[in-house]
């Protein structure tokens, strides 16, 4: 009996939802307007490809490092005191460090080649391209 009014419950709730939903027309809305001043459509440069390139390399590699060591982690955790398992795990985590450290080390390179430079296209908006 509990099963059944839980269930109507759902149901009479999951309805209710379409019944009270507001209509939205998006046909008299100009979604692009290529006269604003808002549409950075059109600057769009090989520099600023390359930059959010660079920038978007060394976002999925610090993501893989760190995904590296939670495996490293885990691996040494679920070793269970084997001492192959553990070394296997010590090197996983070990080689995720010093990938981490690349990453940071390349972006710290990046963020000072910047300074001296005065560039600031490095630092693109990926919204914009």
């Amino acid at each position: 009996m509990k099963k059944r009014f839980l269930h109507t419950l759902i149901l009479l709730y999951s309805s209710s939802l379409t019944l009270f939903s507001s209509h939205a027309s998006a046909a008299d809305v100009n979604l692009i307007d290529p006269a604003s001043p808002y549409n950075k459509l059109y600057t769009i440069t090989p520099r600023r490809l390359v930059t959010s390139g660079i920038n978007l390399f060394l976002g999925a590699a610090g993501i893989i490092a760190f995904i590296y060591l939670l495996v490293g982690g885990i691996q040494w955790i679920m070793s269970g005191g084997d001492k192959e398992g553990i070394e296997r795990a010590r090197k996983r985590i070990l080689h995720a460090l010093v990938g981490l450290s690349i990453v940071l080390s390349s972006y710290a390179l990046i963020t000072i080649v910047r300074i001296l430079f005065n560039i600031n296209s490095f630092y693109v908006n990926l919204n914009t391209i």
